[in-house]
């Protein structure tokens, strides 16, 4: 069996045009980037008079928020971590960490998307300290493969294999054996919430 996505849009659709159930803030995203920040300096001229001039820059690590998606009903969120300290004989210390989030979502128009961010951590010792970082985020429309996923339950849970260590909320094993039941009944527990006050 498969799932027919239309008629589950149309449900969704449906269930957005009538649910009080409060919405989730845009979700918004830190990057951490390196800038080269210019400070102006009082450089003196003759006469005594003096006018500010951007004479040099320095680079520092600047946040930066990003908005992922707009507001929004969570049908499911899954996240992990996972650090790793990796051999390098070019170095001292190696580590990379991985942060990645997870989101089904319902919008106030009735679509079905996930959105997912991805942050990836490398710091190397040697002499000094560097740390470098990537940023990846994402949106899509949810596919029947992704419907497919919340048929399965999901829990957190810790796995290591001796070399990485992941934490986090994973999607587990099958509870839902009817294609796209999993989501049609969160979908319907949103009829049954109330709205905030």
């Amino acid at each position: 069996m498969t799932v027919d996505m239309d008629l589950l849009s149309k449900y969704a659709a449906h269930i957005a045009s009538i649910t009080r159930a409060p919405l989730s803030d845009p979700w918004m995203y830190m990057e951490k980037i390196q800038e080269c920040v210019k400070e102006p300096r009082t450089k003196r001229k003759f006469f005594g008079l003096s006018e500010p001039q951007i004479i040099s820059g320095e680079y520092r690590t600047v946040e930066r928020e990003t908005e992922v998606i707009g507001r929004h009903w969570i049908l499911r969120e899954l996240y992990s971590h996972s650090e790793e300290i990796v051999d390098d004989p070019d170095f001292t210390y190696r580590s990379e960490e991985n942060h990645r989030r997870k989101r089904y979502v319902l919008f106030e128009d009735g679509t079905l998307k996930v959105a997912s961010t991805w942050t990836n951590e490398r710091t190397f010792v040697q002499h000094r300290t560097e740390v470098v970082r990537s940023y990846e985020r994402s949106v899509s429309p949810m596919d029947a493969y992704q419907v497919m996923e919340l048929d399965r339950g999901f829990e957190y849970q810790t796995l290591n294999n001796g070399k990485t260590e992941e934490r986090g909320v994973f999607n587990r094993q099958q509870v839902n054996y009817n294609p796209g039941g999993g989501i049609r009944s969160i979908l319907t527990d949103l009829l049954k919430a109330t709205p905030t006050r």
